[in-house]
């Protein structure tokens, strides 16, 4: 399953209005059906508002993550106006469940939105640090009620000059199980 979300449809319904949105969708819905040579192999459904779902037949997502990449690099022709869609995709090979087929290849399109990727392809991995995150993020009321965020004190130095020129002041978290963990991990 692959999950493609249009990332500048919102702005082109805001300039444009509703009737070139429906327009947009309907253009892409045909355009990339088009640009996929073997529409045996896959479905593509409309699945919310700026985004599509890709059923494939087969189990390798790479060639067509390749040919919707590729797809994004030529204008939808929209009532006269050349509309270049950006997207971010999310990928599950995962056979079983629909459920977390589909919660699978939203995680990885939101990773990969984060990221600032094209696309991610779900692994076991992910989920994993989904869950360590969520279980971090959890503590953190208990964190600040039991004073575990400190900060340190950095000083920026003027390379000209060899002065303090200001101070940064970065927040800390000594977790009682996990010691000193970074500030870009909550």
């Amino acid at each position: 399953l692959i999950l493609i979300e249009l990332k500048n449809y919102h702005k082109a319904a805001e300039d444009f209005g509703y009737n070139f949105y429906t327009s947009m969708i309907k253009a892409f819905n045909q355009s990339f059906k088009q640009s996929i040579k073997n529409n045996d192999l896959m479905e593509l459904f409309h699945f919310d508002s700026g985004t599509f779902a890709v059923l494939l037949y087969e189990k390798d997502p790479q060639k067509y993550i390749d040919l919707f990449l590729d797809f994004l690099k030529k204008p939808l022709k929209i009532k006269e106006i050349d509309f270049y869609p950006s997207a971010t995709i999310g990928v599950s090979t995962y056979g079983g469940n629909t459920l977390k087929f589909i919660r699978e290849a939203y995680f990885a399109k939101e990773l990969a939105t984060e990221n600032l990727k094209h696309y991610l392809i779900f692994t076991p991995e992910m989920e994993k640090e989904s869950s360590a995150n969520f279980n971090l993020v959890n503590d953190i009321p208990k964190a600040l009620s039991r004073n575990e965020f400190f900060l340190c004190y950095q000083p920026k130095i003027d390379l000209f000059t060899d002065q303090v020129s200001s101070i940064e002041a970065l927040i800390r978290w000594n977790h009682p199980r996990l010691g000193l963990v970074p500030p870009n991990d909550f």
